[in-house]
């Protein structure tokens, strides 16, 4: 069936809920289906009708549908404003099962939500739900919990790697951050088949986060390092000083950042070199091509992890450089960083509809990429800090099971 017939037929094509839950299925699955199908309830003057305010479920789906938009989409962006608006003043007004999920959805929209934290999270507000199908839950849990025994098996045996590194002793300036490093790459694919694709990439994940702090190490506690780490970091400690006064009197030492920013990525290419052995040489041509999806997964990246770690973190940060280059304030640069994470989504969203520049699998690794890093970048560095939010995230999708 043509999806633009999918999404309009019968007499359901004027319920808002039917219509946008329709085409949100329909674009997640790549049809580049027309956002015009949302003209019906828009008034006169080019709103959304007060009147749709009195469908919860209907304003729920059109939220999440928004979500789905692409650059030049501007009745998605009008949605988007209508939806939450609305969604935010009335949770509290609904049942306890659709005030759950529309409190839910608030926070962690389907689109940049992780699949398995998603999964845990709607199996127990479904439990609550007076229609639910006992025999369709069950399974959900079941599925759920055999799942997790896989994981949890994984991250016992890298946990034991780990270990045997002796890396607290040895790194002590390094944060230990294995069980979320295991967490990140879950969120890219959790499916059972990729085992030894989570294996491998905690593992390099994990040494690349030391490599990372030994880069932002401070040279004054270098009597720390291991002398054969020592040696290494503070001969390209001395590059970059020479850099700095290389262009010190033009002002641009803070360009130094940069060189030391490609150095990390150049640690990081192995990273995805790994990470790209398990697709086929089509795909590898594609993504070492710098397609538009990866470079906008790496805006949000970038500047979330930036926003986030600016109090704390001593170092130059893409901010900073902002603020220096612009004469910018703080504020209209974190609302420039927001206005790029958000194009940055839109970008994304383009490149998973038709035609499709890799093959969908491919594609939504590097979707669940951008969303591991909303996730843990959203409003702290969860993934520095690993507060008691970060644990209550891991303990809910690798350790707790749920009760059947």
């Amino acid at each position: 069936m043509h999806a633009r017939h999918f999404l309009e037929r019968s007499n359901e094509d004027n319920d808002l809920r039917v219509v946008a839950l329709r085409f949100r299925l329909l674009r997640q699955q790549g049809y580049r289906v027309s956002c015009d199908v949302f003209n019906k309830f828009m008034d006169d003057e080019g709103k959304f009708k007060d009147s749709l305010i009195t469908n919860v479920e209907g304003m729920l789906e059109l939220y999440e549908a928004a979500h789905f938009g692409v650059s030049g989409e501007e009745i998605l962006d009008k949605a988007l404003e209508f939806s939450s608006s609305y969604l935010q003043s009335s949770a509290s007004h609904t049942t306890s099962s659709l005030s759950a999920l529309v409190n839910e959805a608030l926070q962690f929209p389907i689109r940049k939500n992780l699949t398995r934290l998603a999964a845990r999270k709607f199996i127990s507000i479904y439990q609550e739900d007076a229609s639910r199908n006992e025999i369709l839950l069950n399974f959900a849990k079941l599925d759920f919990n055999i799942v997790q025994k896989i994981h949890q098996k994984e991250l016992s045996d890298i946990t034991r790697w780990w270990e045997a590194l002796d890396s607290a002793n040895k790194f002590p300036f390094a944060r230990n951050r294995v069980v979320e490093c295991y967490f990140w790459i879950l969120g890219v694919y959790f499916e059972p088949q990729y085992n030894v694709a989570r294996r491998m990439l905690t593992k390099v994940i994990a040494l690349t986060s030391i490599i990372d702090d030994i880069y932002d190490w401070d040279v004054n506690d270098l009597e720390q390092l291991p002398p054969y780490m020592g040696i290494c970091y503070k001969a390209l400690l001395d590059v970059y000083l020479e850099m700095e006064a290389e262009v010190e009197n033009g002002g641009g030492s803070y360009r130094v950042q940069y060189a030391k920013e490609e150095m990390k990525k150049l640690v990081r290419a192995y990273l995805e070199e790994a990470k790209w052995v398990y697709i086929t040489k089509e795909d590898f041509d594609w993504v070492t091509s710098e397609p538009l999806i990866v470079r906008a997964s790496c805006i949000i990246c970038r500047l979330m992890d930036d926003m986030v770690g600016l109090e704390f973190e001593q170092k130059v940060t893409a901010v900073d450089c902002y603020m220096n280059e612009y004469g910018a304030s703080k504020k209209e640069t974190f609302a420039e960083f927001w206005k790029q994470v958000k194009k940055a989504w839109k970008d994304i969203n383009e490149e998973c509809l038709e035609p499709l520049p890799a093959s969908m699998p491919v594609l939504m690794r590097v979707v669940n990429l951008a969303r591991v890093i909303n996730l843990l970048y959203e409003r702290d560095d969860e993934y520095a800090n690993s507060n008691t939010k970060t644990k209550q995230i891991v303990r809910s999708v690798l350790v707790d099971p749920i009760a059947v």
